[in-house]
C-alpha cells in the first residue's frame, strides 16, 4: 500500500536517440558556391555562333564600326567621314557622336578579339551607349566552332 505522502508521478518517457533537426550547414554552403560561380568573371559563358547571321550593312562604307583588341585597345577603322584611329574608352562617346551622319546608320558593328577581356568588351558597349546609339552588332568570324 502506498504512503499518503507520496504523489503520483506518471513513468519516465524513454528519450529517443534521434535527434530530428534540419542542418543549414549544407544548404548555405551549395548557395554560396552557386552565387559565387553566377558573380565571378569567369561565369561568362561563352556561346559559339552557331546562328550568326549576315549583316550586308556592316560593308557599307559609312558604316561605324569599332574593334577591341585582346590588350584592351579600341580602334576605329578608317572610312570616308573618319580616318581610322586608336581611341580611349573616355572619347569613345564623343567620336561616335562625331562620325553620326544624317545618312549614317545609327548602328556599331563591334568586332572583339577571342582573348579580349569581357570587362573591355562591356566598357565599349557602355561608352557606345553614352554616345547616344543603342544598336549594337556582335560580329564573329565564320569558322570550326568550339576551336580545338
Amino acid at each position: 500500500m502506498p504512503s499518503q505522502t507520496q504523489t503520483w508521478r506518471p513513468k519516465p518517457r524513454r528519450r529517443s536517440k534521434l535527434l530530428a533537426r534540419i542542418d543549414a550547414t549544407p544548404f548555405l554552403a551549395i548557395f554560396l558556391a552557386i552565387l559565387w560561380i553566377m558573380m565571378s568573371p569567369a561565369a561568362v559563358i561563352i556561346h559559339y555562333a552557331a546562328s550568326a547571321t549576315p549583316r550586308p550593312a556592316a560593308l557599307r562604307e559609312d558604316s561605324l564600326h569599332l574593334t577591341v583588341t585582346r590588350d584592351g585597345l579600341l580602334f576605329i577603322p578608317g572610312n570616308n567621314y573618319f580616318p581610322g584611329s586608336r581611341v580611349s574608352f573616355d572619347d569613345l562617346p564623343r567620336v561616335f557622336r562625331s562620325m553620326l551622319q544624317p545618312e549614317v546608320e545609327r548602328r556599331v558593328y563591334v568586332s572583339a578579339d577571342a582573348r579580349a577581356k569581357y570587362s573591355d568588351v562591356e566598357g565599349a558597349f557602355n561608352a557606345i551607349r553614352d554616345a547616344g546609339i543603342s544598336d549594337v552588332t556582335l560580329m564573329v568570324e565564320q569558322g570550326q566552332y568550339p576551336p580545338h
